[in-house]
């Protein structure tokens, strides 16, 4: 079995999650994360790879939407850093 902390989760996946979460290793809502834009941007590629395997075309088209929403709260925490 692969280790999760250093496989990207999707084809799409950029940063491998040690890079991201080194803390912990995996994707998990602590308080320190959710001021981490990584954390949201991380969030929104999971849920558009699961959006990718959905044949359905309402609940892909929902999926897509929650991923566009963490893009954007990737962006808000960005703007509140500064």
């Amino acid at each position: 079995m692969t280790d999760v902390r250093f496989t990207p989760v999707s084809r799409h996946a950029k940063i491998p999650l040690n890079k991201v979460f080194p803390e912990r290793g995996h994707a998990c809502a602590t308080p320190r994360n959710l001021e981490n834009p990584e954390f949201w941007r991380f969030r929104a590629e999971e849920v558009r790879t699961i959006a990718e395997s959905m044949r359905d075309g309402e609940p892909k088209r929902i999926m897509l939407k929650i991923a566009q929403d963490y893009e954007k709260i990737a962006k808000h925490v960005e703007q509140q850093a500064r």
